[in-house]
Order: C-alpha cells, then structure tokens, then sequence
C-alpha cells in the first residue's frame, strides 16, 4: 500500500497560527505593527509642527498651510501637489502623516538615510 500524501494537505494555513495571537494583542490596547510611530494630522497642524517632519522647512509647511486653507487633504498622496514635496521627500515623511485623528509628535523627527 502506498501513501499518496503531498505537502498541501500539511499545510496550515499562517492566519489559524497567529490570527487567534494577534487579536488578543489588538484586544489588550496594543498594536500589531509594533511601536507606535509619531504621526502628524497634516489637516489640523500647524506650521510649526509641520516642519518638525524631516525635510519640511517653513516654506514647505507654509505651503501646506495655504494648500489646506483651499481644500482639505482627504488622502495623503495629496500632499505631493504641494510643491516642493516629491516622490523622494513623501517616501520619507508618509509614515509620519495622517488625515485624520491627533498628531501624536513631541519633537524633530531625525531621517537616517539607508546606505
């Protein structure tokens, strides 16, 4: 008798092995993602808090500031039509913003370039 058995039937699906872990984690006020990045609500900031962000001078945020003032971001990929802020300068800043909620930034955020 032969057994015909292949690896599929071995396998266990990732989600039954953590899904139970994680939402418990989530439930206890935790976060899944690890330790909380500071984020900056580029809707309600104010100038000076927007240039704590890196590669944001008081240029930038002031045009952000008058950006604003004419509509409101309702996606952070909007915030590249301000000029001045690229595809290179939004890579940095972008896990650091947010439409919505509070800004939780106490101070500069440092960018340590990858080498």
């Amino acid at each position: 008798m032969t057994r015909n058995f292949t690896l599929r039937k071995l396998f266990i699906p990732m989600s039954v092995l953590f899904l139970p872990a994680m939402a418990q984690y989530a439930n206890a006020g935790g976060s899944i993602r690890g330790p909380a990045v500071p984020v900056v609500n580029i809707n309600t900031a104010s100038a000076e808090t927007l240039q704590w962000l890196p590669g944001i001078g008081p240029t930038i945020a002031n045009r952000v500031v008058i950006y604003r003032s004419r509509r409101s971001f309702k996606s952070p990929n909007q915030l590249r039509r301000v000029r001045g802020i690229g595809r290179k300068k939004f890579r940095r800043i972008a896990p650091h913003i947010v439409i919505s909620g509070q800004s939780t930034i106490k101070g500069r955020i440092r960018y340590r370039s990858k080498k």
